[in-house]
């Protein structure tokens, strides 16, 4: 117990345990997020179906419904969060957020999702980073909502330069052709598509479009954050 101990100290002072977003110490019940970060989150506290993120694509794609749970600020403590999931390899920060965002979604009544899909990245980016952050949250959604996680049935066929300064139209444009779904999956299913941020929506609206070119039932929407500034 006293090397274990020892251990203990010395990884501390090595490989401190901090918290995402405020970069304070965690307590030993705490997991790659304070309490208090996650009680302070910009939380959207949308429906599920009339909200404005859903207003950006039921008129546009067969997407019956969309939600975020946070609002995306730039220089915020979820900002960094975020940062950390997607850039630093902290995947405990995706899976936490996952298991806030999916026990929303079964007190909003999302109806029964078959599948839960992280939202593919192209091979080229995902050897480039190692990962897909998307997957990292989707692993903490699946399990709450009893639902099974898919990926292989949809893939990035398409690689895009950076979006940062296309406009919404030219981002959805770009993104045409983007993505292929496999009907020997999607069939008569109803899927949940995560994303860590949703922006213009173009990503996702092209996801949409090749999974309901592939036969599925319904398709929902989920992201950790949406940036309502755009």
């Amino acid at each position: 117990m006293f090397v274990l101990d020892h251990l203990r100290a010395a990884m501390e002072l090595f490989y401190p345990n901090l918290c995402a977003g405020c970069q304070n110490h965690l307590s030993p019940t705490e997991t790659a997020i304070c309490s208090l970060c996650l009680l302070q989150l910009p939380y959207t506290k949308f429906p599920l179906n009339t909200n404005p993120l859903s207003n950006r694509f039921i008129p546009l794609a067969g997407i019956d419904g969309a939600y975020s749970l946070c609002y995306y600020n730039k220089a915020s403590k979820l900002q960094h969060m975020l940062h950390a999931l997607k850039y630093k390899n902290q995947p405990e920060v995706g899976n936490l957020l996952g298991k806030v965002l999916g026990k929303r979604l079964v007190d909003l009544a999302l109806p029964v999702v078959d599948v839960v899909v992280p939202l593919p990245l192209h091979k080229k980016r995902l050897q480039q980073r190692g990962y897909n952050q998307a997957q990292r949250i989707a692993e903490g959604v699946s399990p709450v909502l009893n639902g099974t996680m898919e990926l292989k049935g949809l893939s990035r066929v398409q690689h895009n330069s950076t979006q940062t300064h296309k406009s919404r139209r030219e981002r959805i444009q770009s993104m045409e052709g983007a993505f292929k779904a496999d009907s020997n999956v999607f069939k008569e299913k109803s899927i949940l598509l995560v994303d860590d941020v949703i922006t213009t929506g173009a990503t996702m609206l092209s996801c949409a479009e090749a999974l309901l070119d592939s036969g599925c039932r319904t398709i929902y929407v989920a992201s950790l954050a949406y940036a309502d500034d755009f």
